[in-house]
Parts: structure tokens; sequence; C-alpha cells
């Protein structure tokens, strides 16, 4: 069926009465080409490198796996059309830039073991993410060298999200769903918003790392309490979190 909506529209265009453009077409990674996510001739139709690149924004786009896509300006902010999908071994790395909230879907997937993880902070500049996340699997961000600051929803799926490195994460959007949430690497993790999520939190650290609360409620629900193996938790002065359970091992 993909294959004879690609041929309609080929015979169409060449009529010139319809291109790819006009449907919300799915284009891959094409690192033959260059790195930089936010250039559209980085893109193309076919998962090989074939078929060309879009001439706009208003499409899906996958990371494919093994690819590492890099950031040089603002991204998401052509169009409210635009999703992203990060397969599992690919990695976007924020290199100090923003992605914005116009994006319409940001879908992250695994690198759970992997230090890159699925999206990445490798500049020293702070980086930005106002867009909402949601997890396709277990998945891990990494704010390496850089601070990441997220101001967009993460929604877990009953998946974990993963937050590692040794610079500092801090999260002001709602995590919500089933998941749970992991903090390894030296950095701190910030949590101020009323989370709901309703899975396990862990602190896992042999190097210093920490999750910090301002927020009752920021722990999510308080169905699968907190583990702190390695690390620490922090939290805010005059702040009282009722009925969470934490287990220090």
């Amino acid at each position: 069926m993909h294959k004879l909506f690609k041929i309609i529209v080929f015979l169409l265009s060449i009529l010139g009465l319809a291109s790819a453009e006009l449907w919300g077409a799915t284009y891959y990674s094409n690192t033959a080409s260059g790195r930089i996510a936010n250039t559209l001739a980085n893109w193309s139709l076919n998962a090989d490198g074939s078929g060309g690149a879009p001439a706009t924004w208003d499409h899906t786009f996958i990371i494919q796996s093994a690819d590492s896509m890099v950031l040089n300006a603002t991204w998401g902010d052509g169009s409210a059309s635009m999703n992203v999908t990060i397969n599992s071994g690919a990695t976007l790395n924020l290199n100090g830039n923003t992605l914005s909230s116009v994006m319409n879907l940001l879908t992250i997937n695994g690198n759970r073991n992997a230090y890159s993880g699925a999206i990445n902070n490798s500049s020293a500049t702070a980086a930005t993410i106002q867009e909402d996340i949601v997890l396709g699997s277990n998945s891990s961000l990494t704010a390496e060298l850089g601070n990441i600051s997220i101001s967009g929803n993460i929604t877990t799926a009953g998946f974990e999200a993963l937050f590692n490195g040794a610079e500092d994460f801090t999260i002001s959007g709602i995590i919500s769903g089933s998941g749970s949430v992991y903090r390894t690497g030296a950095g701190d993790l910030a949590l101020s918003a009323a989370n709901t999520f309703s899975g396990l939190t862990t602190i896992n650290s042999n190097t210093g790392g920490s999750i910090s609360i301002s927020n009752a409620s920021a722990l999510g629900t308080t169905d699968a309490g907190v583990i702190i193996t390695t690390g620490s938790l922090n939290i805010s002065t005059n702040l009282t979190v009722l009925g969470e359970t934490v287990t220090i091992l």
C-alpha cells in the first residue's frame, strides 16, 4: 500500500497535479549527506537515503538506529505538523540548542544502557526541550557536558525514563503515566511539578548524583516509592512529602 501511494504521488507530480509535500510523508535521517538534524537536505524519503529530501517540515522524521543527528540552531519552530521519532540506538544531540514547543510530537526510544542516550547534550552550553516527550520504550536522556532544561511534559507510557550524565536536568513539565524515573550519573535531577507517574523512582549513582524536589508531589504517586542505592534525595526546606516510601539500600 505504501509503495502504491508513492507511485501515485510520483505520477501526479509528473503531471503537475500533486507532490509528496501535500501529504504528511515520513522521512528518514540520512547521515551520508550530513549529521545536522535541522537541515532538510539531511533527510530522505526512503530509509536507504533515496527518494529525495522534503521541502518543508510538515512531515514525520525518524532518526534511524545508529544515526546521531546534531542541532546547530533551534529546531521545531517550522511547523506544528512536524513529528520526530528517535529509534532505539539513535541519538539526537541538542548541542546546546532548543527543541521548540511548536513541534507536534516527539517520541524517544531506547539507549537505556548507552551513555549517549536517545537525547544528549554534548555542548557545555545548556540545552532546552520545550516539546512534550512520549516514551516509546525504556529510554535515556544524557546531560553529558551541559545542563538540560525540560519544560515540556513527559509521558512515560509504562516505560522507564533514565536521566544520565555529569550535568544537571531541570524539569518543570509534568511526568505522567505508569512508568518509572531513574537517576544515574553525577548530576542532579531537579523536579518542580506535581508529577503523576506511578512507577518507581530510583537513584543509583556512585558518582554523587541526586534528585532534588521542590513540590510535594514531585515524586509522583505513592504507589511504588523511592529506592536509593547510591546518591541522594534532596528535599526543599519546609517541604512536606506524605505517604512516600523511601528505601535506602
